[in-house]
């Protein structure tokens, strides 16, 4: 697997990995999935993520090994890419690693709909 491969997967890990994602346009509190690996790091942040919904996000995170919170680190970020699925709007955050370069999150990011931010 590729590493835009990877990016574009990862950052659908939200609503459309997790059956039964609820439509409703309550909005919860902010959640955040910072994945580290030895070859990436990218941090996900649902500013309105149904409360309803939480809990299955919330188990997708900890199976993708990563850790659960309510802010995305700023440190080394490359940028930010902002993606709508589901109902559902988040922003995926990537980070500076071996081999992988702002302008391969960029494009990993546009190439599947999302709106690029720099650093």
């Amino acid at each position: 697997m590729t590493k835009h491969t990877i990016f574009v997967f990862m950052g659908l890990i939200g609503c459309s990995l997790t059956a039964g994602c609820s439509s409703s346009s309550s909005s919860g509190s902010g959640f955040t999935c910072d994945i580290k690996t030895s070859a990436y790091e990218y941090c996900e942040d649902y500013s309105n993520l149904p409360s309803a919904d939480q809990s299955a996000v919330s188990s997708e995170c900890t199976a993708a090994k990563g850790t659960a919170g309510t802010s995305c680190p700023t440190a080394n970020a490359l940028g930010s890419c902002a993606v709508s699925a589901g109902g559902i709007s988040y922003s995926s955050t990537y980070y500076k690693s071996t081999g992988f370069t702002a302008a391969e999150a960029q494009m990993a990011c546009t190439g599947g709909g999302g709106k690029w931010t720099a650093g």
